[in-house]
């Protein structure tokens, strides 16, 4: 089930993507259903899904994002440094087996990570990573899935990365809750000069050792690195340019070529 959530008492519909508010928004409707905290995120889909026969118009759809370079690097530093799925604990998993299945496709650096989406996208692969594991989907792989709601005017895209959410919330009296948030506020001014080396070429063991002191995004890119996002997730930026939405940042490492 794709993530959309209706919720009819404010005539909102919300639609987002894995790791862009997912799971605070599953938490607030969860509350608002008055459903337990421990319920099945299926059934709480289940329980806000669209009507295919109901008409839509008088909703307002919000849709929320984040800028692609964000969300890369925090899907990396979930599913690697944070999950560990690299761990003989996860060997079942079908990441794990993904990677291991080829000598090409094992890395340990966000750096390397990065190299082998762009490969991968490269040669229009359809085993590429971001068909094994969802999360890494282009936005707009959910933004626009649904074809009843593409038919109704968006009222608003949320950058979850700029305090969206609760300005959101302020705007409509809304209570949904971006913890995240909070903790990448808390990191984002982690001095570059306490690294021997640019983050990028940290190694996911040394990344571990300092999960949650991980610096601000920029400071994993350098030029080449920010390139191979845009060919990577180049349909989101086509997508977002086209509801005038950009995204830019000032590289820390401009003049590192490795």
């Amino acid at each position: 089930m794709f993530p959309v959530f209706v919720y009819e008492e404010k005539k909102i519909i919300f639609i987002t993507s894995l790791k862009c508010a997912y799971s605070s928004l599953v938490s607030y409707m969860r509350d608002i259903k008055g459903l337990p905290e421990n319920t099945p995120v299926k059934i709480i889909l289940n329980k806000c899904k669209l009507n295919a026969k109901k008409d839509y118009s008088d909703y307002k759809i919000i849709r929320f994002y984040r800028s692609p370079y964000k969300r890369i690097l925090s899907n990396f530093v979930y599913w690697f440094v944070r999950i560990g799925l690299q761990t003989p604990k996860y060997q079942d998993h079908p990441t794990n087996k993904y990677f291991n299945s080829n000598q090409s496709l094992q890395f340990k650096t966000f750096r390397k990570f990065i190299k082998i989406m762009y490969k991968q996208k490269m040669l229009n692969d359809i085993n590429c990573y971001k068909n094994i594991n969802f999360h890494f989907k282009d936005q707009v792989y959910f933004l626009k899935n649904n074809q009843k709601l593409n038919e109704y005017p968006t009222y608003k895209f949320v950058n979850i990365d700029e305090n969206g959410i609760k300005k959101l919330n302020k705007e409509l009296n809304l209570k949904i809750p971006h913890t995240n948030f909070l903790n990448y506020e808390k990191n984002k001014q982690k001095n570059i000069n306490n690294y021997e080396k640019p983050p990028f070429l940290l190694k996911i063991e040394e990344l571990k050792k300092i999960e949650f002191e991980i610096p601000n995004y920029e400071k994993f890119y350098n030029k080449r690195i920010k390139r191979m996002i845009e060919f990577i997730y180049k349909d989101d930026f086509d997508y977002f340019a086209e509801n005038g939405i950009y995204f830019s940042f000032n590289l820390n490492f401009e003049n590192i070529k490795n």
